[in-house]
């Protein structure tokens, strides 16, 4: 009876601190890239987490603690509309059937305090 008791209240605990692990991961965004005290963060219009072939999309680039002049951002697809001091507002579409795994890599390039940095969003793309 003893040996039951321990073996419940065990089995109790390790549910219990295996489901407060799992809870206690941070969140992340999908088209975030930090490093340092630098960040890129990827906005497409209304929140989508993707992009139609054919479809011309808004897409923001904001930019943290970056020097826009160092920013790359480069696409198939990608035409730059405008460029502040936080962001570059671009356009894209990407014609039907461009890629044959339905996936748009995004490559951003930056650099800080002489070092450069480099990362890859991959976007999935959908038939409207």
């Amino acid at each position: 009876m003893k040996n039951n008791i321990v073996v419940f209240l065990s089995v109790l605990l390790l549910t219990f601190f295996l489901v407060n692990c799992n809870n206690s991961k941070p969140k992340t965004k999908k088209f975030v890239y930090e490093i340092e005290d630098s960040k890129v963060e990827m906005k497409i219009e209304n929140g989508k987490d993707f992009l139609y072939y054919g479809t011309p999309t808004k897409t923001d680039f904001i930019m943290y603690n970056i020097d826009r002049s160092s920013l790359s951002v480069i696409g198939g697809g990608i035409r730059i509309v405008d460029i502040d001091e936080e962001r570059f507002k671009t356009e894209i579409n990407v014609p039907e059937n461009y890629f044959d795994n339905d996936t748009l890599n995004i490559t951003i390039i930056f650099k800080k305090n002489g070092k450069k940095f480099k990362h890859i969003f991959l976007v999935p793309l959908k038939i409207k």
